[in-house]
């Protein structure tokens, strides 16, 4: 007697648990901090371009600073935010 084939699709899982989900958002946001260090970098040398610029008379230069200037405080302002999140999640599991 052949065997009955199961129905095609996706099995059902259990849901994961609040600690699971959890702990992957927290893997995710680990993986924030390489290219939000790249995209710093990136902004001061793009400050340090337009500074030189300046110093040189190019009327181009202040332009440059001032945008990098603008990204690089917000930069900050979610970095700040990112070890905000990060510092309170390890204080909730001590």
């Amino acid at each position: 007697m052949p065997r009955t084939r199961r129905a095609p699709g996706n099995r059902p899982r259990a849901p994961k648990t609040a600690r699971a989900l959890l702990d992957d958002v927290v893997d995710r946001a680990f993986d924030i901090e390489q290219p939000l260090t790249a995209a710093e970098e990136l902004v001061q040398a793009l400050r340090m371009t337009g500074d030189g610029m300046a110093a040189d008379g190019n009327d181009q230069g202040p332009p440059i600073a001032a945008v990098a200037r603008a990204v690089s405080d917000r930069l900050d302002a979610l970095k700040r935010a990112w070890l905000g999140r990060h510092q309170s999640r390890a204080a909730a599991l001590q």
